[in-house]
């Protein structure tokens, strides 16, 4: 009868331990699917249009019409601050082999100038 009572509580422990496991592996999976699909949605951004009239950013092939927020200017590396109408800000890291040579330079100086109007 001891045995049976054993076999009895350790089936139930397996199947207590084998729920608690499969459930934890199912909020595993659904957080990682949630963040697979929030990463499939992220800005890519390809370009940036700067014009008169403001900043543009193509991103999946629309062209978002942006105000610049904020930027970092460094020697190696240019963090730039975007904000679009709905209010959603894009980041942007440029290194200086991100962009051709004078298109990086002549970006900086435009966002220095900007900076540095009164």
């Amino acid at each position: 009868m001891a045995v049976l009572v054993a076999h009895g509580v350790a089936v139930f422990v397996m199947a207590w331990f084998f729920v608690w496991w499969a459930s934890l592996a199912i909020v595993v999976l659904m957080g990682s699917a949630g963040l697979y699909d929030l990463r499939l949605k992220a800005p890519l951004i390809t370009a940036i249009a700067v014009s008169e009239t403001g900043y543009r950013l193509h991103d999946r092939g629309v062209w978002k019409s942006v105000e610049l927020v904020s930027a970092f200017i460094a020697l190696p590396l240019t963090v730039v601050k975007f904000r679009d109408d709905s209010g959603l800000s894009y980041f942007l890291t440029l290194l200086t082999d991100s962009l051709d040579a004078d298109d990086y330079r002549h970006l900086r100086i435009h966002l220095r100038w900007l900076r540095d109007k009164p």
